[in-house]
Formats: structure tokens, sequence, C-alpha cells
């Protein structure tokens, strides 16, 4: 049955070109609704689009978000601006909230970004109240062929990647130190003190070298302000018949069933997790 939450979620991705971010993002905004009126940290909240998404579906929710990036959280401000978001540049290592702050936490494509990850989650937990919600979304380390074909092949012939600072064309290495399996992020989720619940597998299927149309073409013609119309942190406007026909070649790719509860080479993971009480 569809509520006037999954409703408002669809509308606001309907812009989004990459199916990949459109169906972790909806799984992690649908969670949130068991705690629509609560305290909820972005923690990675890069340039806003998690914190401007739960005030616009929760408008009783209180939001902060936190990001390391001096550049993405100007950016982030500026979304925000008309909200009550709180924002605030902090290291995931040392947030800068007293302990049991919030509700919730949604922490979506950052762990892999960090080297201590496992501090990460132990501040994560601090945070929380007892009984609180994390949310988290990782690249899965059993990614589809097509999604990201070079790596795919160096990893499994070779046993190595196209380096990660090479961001054009390292694919789902972007700026990443690893990669997840279900198993080794639900360990170290419970290694820092919570209980974990669902686990869904994002995105199984996509169009042949999706990451690398995405991210290494597409991402940088959007951020040049070529296609606002396609920018989930600019201006709306009518799309453009091409890039509407992109977006449909895109998602004709896309997997009927885009999140899976058995694990499956996929895009993404999302983990739903609770602080012990």
């Amino acid at each position: 049955m569809t509520t006037p939450i999954d409703t408002s979620i669809t509308t606001l991705m309907s812009s989004e070109i990459d199916p990949a971010f459109a169906v972790r993002a909806s799984l992690i905004l649908q969670q949130l609704g068991s705690i629509e009126a609560g305290r909820i940290l972005d923690l990675g909240c890069g340039r806003g689009f998690y914190a401007k998404a739960i005030t616009t579906l929760y408008p009783g929710a209180a939001v902060a978000g936190v990001d390391y990036n001096a550049d993405y959280l100007a950016v982030a401000k500026a979304q925000t601006h008309a909200t009550t978001v709180r924002l605030a540049r902090a290291d995931a290592r040392a947030l800068p909230f007293p302990s049991e702050s919030f509700d919730a936490v949604v922490c979506s494509e950052v762990l892999e970004h960090i080297v201590e990850d496992g501090a990460a989650l132990l501040e994560i937990n601090r945070v929380l109240r007892a009984g609180g919600l994390l949310l988290i979304s990782v690249p899965h380390q059993d990614y589809p062929f097509l999604w990201d074909p070079l790596n795919w092949v160096l990893e499994r012939a070779f046993g190595t990647h196209v380096p990660a600072h090479i961001w054009w064309l390292a694919g789902i290495w972007a700026d990443h130190v690893r990669l997840y399996t279900a198993a080794e992020l639900s360990s170290r989720i419970r290694a820092a003190g919570f209980v974990t619940g669902s686990t869904w597998f994002t995105t199984p299927r996509c169009l042949p070298f999706a990451h690398f149309l995405l991210y290494g073409i597409g991402k940088n013609i959007i951020e040049s302000g070529l296609c606002p119309s396609f920018n989930l942190f600019g201006r709306k406007s009518g799309h453009s018949r091409f890039l509407v026909w992109a977006r449909r070649l895109l998602y004709a790719f896309d997997d009927p069933d885009p999140a899976r509860s058995d694990e499956t080479p996929s895009v993404g993971i999302v983990i739903k997790a609770y602080k012990q009480a």
C-alpha cells in the first residue's frame, strides 16, 4: 500500500538520474518515518540532500548535519538556509554534540571514506540515545560487473583496482578506502554497540559502465551548471529532451525489485540498526 510519505519521496526523487542513489535514498527516508518528530543527525551531510529532504518530508524533525568538507558545507548551507537545519564542520570521529543528543543518525556513503570507521561508529553510538535508530549505506564489495567493468576485471584477475585518487576513472573506488560485504559491515556495527536489523542489497542491475557514465562524466556536467534541472542541489527547471531520455534509459536497466533482502551482487548495502538499551 502506497502511503503519502511514499508518494512524497517518489516526487522528491523524480529528477534523480542515478537509480542507485534513488533507491538507497528512498529506503533511508522511508525508514525515518518511525521517528518523524525526532532529533536526526545527517552524518557526512555533503551538499545537504538528506538534511533538506528530511525537513521537507518530516517538518516536526529537528535536523543537524555535519561534514568535514568545507566546500560541501557551503552548498548545504545555501540549500537549507530557509529551514531550521543546524550545520557544522566536524570529523565523524569527534562529533561536537553531547552524548545521547539524537534519536536517529543517517550515515549514507560515508564510512567507506574513513580509515578508522570503527572510531566513527563508536562516536555515532555515543551521540545516539538508547534504542536510537542508525541507518547506514555503503558500496557493496560484490558489485555487478556492468556497474564498473574495469575495476571488476582488475580485482578478480589481478587483485587490484584503479587508484582511489584518480576520481574520474576510479569508478566504485573513487575516494574510497574500502568496500564492504554485509557480514563485515554488520560485524563492525555490532562491535560498536548496535543491534542490527534489516539489511537491503540495492541495485542488482544497471546500464553497462553506469558508474563511469553517471559520475566520471555526468556528475561533472551537472555540477558545471549545464544541466541544472537534474541537480538535486540546484535549481529545478524543465528537463531537456536529451536528459529525459537519458534518465529513461538508465532506469530501463534497473531491476523491478531494486532493494532485496537476500545477498546478491548489487551496487550498495543499506543496514538498519539500533543502539543497545
